[in-house]
């Protein structure tokens, strides 16, 4: 991931400012990273023709799994 300043338009002072806080994903000037990531998350499952699963985006840091996420779900080929 290519980090470039976001676009003006995004730049608030309640946004907080920052070397992380102004930084966007090149190609996703307009979404900050919190955001920026999940979008990114879309173009590359839809790039990746053999990803036909379930998927699951998250943030590891707050994570615990206590069994299988997907245990209850259908085969998502069938869906």
């Amino acid at each position: 991931v290519e980090f470039i300043d976001c676009d003006d338009s995004i730049q608030t002072e309640a946004s907080g400012g920052g070397a992380v806080r102004s930084k966007c994903s090149k190609g996703l000037e307009n979404l900050k990273l919190e955001w920026g990531r999940f979008e990114m998350c879309r173009q590359w499952l839809h790039a990746c023709k053999e990803c036909t699963g379930w998927n699951l985006v998250m943030d590891t840091r707050d994570l615990f799994f206590q069994r299988h996420p997907f245990a209850s779900l259908e085969d998502a080929a069938v869906v």
